[in-house]
């Protein structure tokens, strides 16, 4: 496919995209809006809705939803272009979150806290699916990592494997300013387990991602603030 080039001027500054499963299709948050772009035509922005407060959106693996975090408080968007939603009210805005693979459990961290919560999606393939009105506690790293008492962990950023059973976690200490990555092996049926790994001497991460690639393995993307990029594989490929 050649490549294309599209500008749309959307007269607000873009805070974040994400693209429909097939790559075909791009849902982006300005400061005033969230909008969907045809990647394929080219043709000008469809406006979905307009937002308050600046956030992020996230689309599911599945079709039928999209995650639109706006300040304290985030709608699971169903139907995306019909405009049918739910919301949830937080304490604090929502500062990452990762879809699992079948998009039937959002997990998501707010801005200051240590506690990796999930969200159930019921059915998440059928258009009346069912969204959990209460959220729970996956990870609480202060409990599971925390070995001083000089220490206060806080979810910066994460990252879901394509098997959807190790989430990766980074996380920085309130107190020392230090940030590390985790990675957790998560098993959601009948009961959350964790087995937690440090990634060694990685200097000041910001970002992890997941690559995408079920013939090789997941490998673990790890972007550092001096401009380093690690790469670490999975121990074992999916077979």
């Amino acid at each position: 496919m050649p490549s294309r080039t599209t500008l749309h001027n959307t007269s607000h500054p873009v805070t974040s995209l994400s693209y429909t499963p097939d790559g075909r299709q791009c849902l982006v948050t300005t400061t005033s809006s969230l909008l969907l772009l045809d990647c394929v035509t080219g043709d000008a922005p469809v406006w979905i809705r307009s937002v308050s407060t600046p956030g992020f959106v996230l689309m599911s693996p599945e079709y039928c939803f999209a995650l639109l975090a706006e300040g304290q408080r985030f709608h699971v968007l169903r139907g995306i272009t019909e405009g049918k939603d739910s919301y949830t009210r937080l304490q604090s805005p929502v500062k990452c979150a990762v879809w699992s693979p079948t998009a039937s459990n959002l997990f998501f961290a707010m801005s200051g806290s240590s506690l990796v919560l999930n969200l159930q999606i019921f059915n998440p393939r059928e258009m009346y699916s069912k969204i959990s009105s209460e959220t729970e506690i996956l990870i609480d790293l202060n409990k599971t990592l925390l070995h001083s008492q000089e220490e206060s962990w806080a979810v910066e950023d994460m990252s879901i494997n394509d098997s959807g059973q190790k989430l990766a976690v980074l996380a920085r200490d309130a107190i020392s300013g230090v940030t590390k990555v985790f990675t957790f092996g998560i098993s959601l049926r009948p009961t959350a387990v964790f087995e937690s790994e440090v990634l060694g001497d990685t200097l000041n991460p910001t970002t992890v991602l997941y690559q995408r690639n079920k013939k090789q393995g997941a490998i673990l993307c790890i972007c550092c603030e001096d401009g380093e990029v690690k790469f670490v594989p999975e121990v074992t490929a999916p077979s």
